[in-house]
């Protein structure tokens, strides 16, 4: 249903923002646009009965901010912020601006990086992501450290399985430590994502957590110099990772 939200009541730090980064050009033109009394679509919001979590729209809400807007046409949809993180990794593959590598490596690594969509099929991540399953198959070593010992898939009856797939390939030794880093890295990736999202935060942190997912999207490496630079130090990054190892690192 698309209703009037007032821009106060969006939440915009769920890790729903799909684009590896925001062009502010194009917000800059929709500011405009908005001022001048141009029709936008509704952005795409779901409620979980207490927060609106954004999940398709950010260049326009932020161009309805700069417009002096208080409120923004929304499309209202019930569902938690995972649903709104699931959902907004394929939006602006059919229309509004078009996604570059670095947005389908970003919407991908989201997937890949979570515990249990991280489990699911390259093909299925694929779908979801609109982009091609060799798209997945190449970025999953780099994101999760190896190949994921269970994958879910949609059979043709339309039932969900799971295969596993723990002998293809070299296993892990030590599945504690293999969790613990899974964990580590998902912990570190959805905290960079959270800096570099809140527009309230010191502009030096949010450039020193934009140029380690960058390092992490590209090279699929975690930072440490950058990552405790906005961690604030190496001694926080490292009781983290002795927490997610159980004191083994």
């Amino acid at each position: 249903m698309n209703t009037p939200l007032t821009l106060d009541k969006i939440r915009l730090d769920g890790g729903t923002q799909p684009r590896a980064q925001l062009n502010f050009l194009e917000i800059g033109e929709y500011t405009e646009a908005m001022k001048a009394g141009a029709q936008f679509p509704p952005v795409v919001v779901f409620y979980d009965g207490v927060d609106h979590w954004l999940a398709d729209g950010f260049h326009r809400y932020h161009a309805a901010r700069q417009a002096g807007l208080v409120e923004i046409d929304a499309d209202i949809r019930q569902g938690t912020q995972r649903d709104a993180v699931l959902f907004s990794v394929g939006v602006n593959s059919a229309h509004g601006m078009r996604r570059t590598n670095d947005d389908k490596r970003r919407s991908v690594t989201t997937l890949l990086a979570d515990p249990e969509w991280g489990k699911w099929s390259d093909r299925e991540i694929a779908r979801q992501c609109n982009v091609s399953h060799t798209f997945v198959q190449n970025l999953r070593p780099f994101v999760t450290g190896n190949v994921a010992s269970e994958k879910i898939y949609m059979t043709r009856q339309g039932t969900v399985a799971t295969m596993n797939t723990a002998n293809i390939g070299a296993r892990i030794a030590d599945e504690t430590i293999e969790k613990g880093w899974a964990e580590f890295r998902q912990l570190v990736f959805e905290y960079l994502n959270r800096v570099f999202d809140d527009e309230n935060e010191d502009i030096r942190l949010r450039l020193n957590a934009g140029g380690a997912l960058r390092r992490f999207y590209f090279d699929g490496e975690l930072n440490i110099d950058l990552i405790s630079k906005v961690m604030g130090g190496e001694e926080a990054m490292k009781a983290l990772l002795d927490s997610c190892l159980g004191g083994a690192a």
